[in-house]
């Protein structure tokens, strides 16, 4: 049983670094850092770690890519490039 749960462990593993490698570097490491995606993740960690709720930090994440998508324009023109 306990091989069972380190190879289980394992993949959860592999998979979280496998989307994080393609969430942060859409265009793999020679194409430039998602700072937005950089920035949503580093927000959501803490937040789960204090017991926050899956779902609420997935609801806010969403929220703010989504506004930071629809906002990054406007910051580029005002000099705040993210």
């Amino acid at each position: 049983m306990t091989g069972i749960t380190a190879a289980v462990a394992g993949v959860i593993l592999n998979l979280a670094a496998f989307f994080a490698y393609h969430v942060f570097w859409p265009k793999g490491f020679g194409g430039e850092l998602d700072s937005i995606a950089l920035l949503i993740g580093l927000t959501a960690v803490p937040a789960l770690f204090r017991k926050a709720g899956v779902i609420p930090v997935i609801a806010c994440s969403g929220a703010a890519g989504l506004l930071l998508t629809f906002l990054k324009p406007w910051l580029s023109q005002h000099g705040v490039n993210l």
